[in-house]
């Protein structure tokens, strides 16, 4: 029988973005050579953003307050 061998945990990439006081950006990683790789990493991060960003905001959304009472309960509220 064959021994199952673990997979090794994949090497983590990453770019750092930093704003610097006077304005300037400063950009490190290990990607920043691998042009099309970096371009990749920085576009899915604007997606997870909006992404985030959405759900966020159908939360808020989703709150709505229902009068007490239902409808009806309105209704006879206007004609006082």
């Amino acid at each position: 029988m064959e021994e199952i061998k673990k997979a090794e945990p994949a090497e983590s990439i990453e770019i750092s973005i930093k704003i610097i006081e006077d304005g300037s950006l400063k950009i490190d990683g290990k990607v920043i050579n691998n042009e099309p790789l970096a371009l990749w990493m920085l576009d899915k991060a604007k997606d997870l953003i909006k992404g985030h960003n959405l759900n966020n905001f159908l939360k808020e959304q989703s709150k709505v307050i229902k009068p007490k009472g239902g409808l009806m309960n309105f209704a006879r509220g206007i004609r006082r």
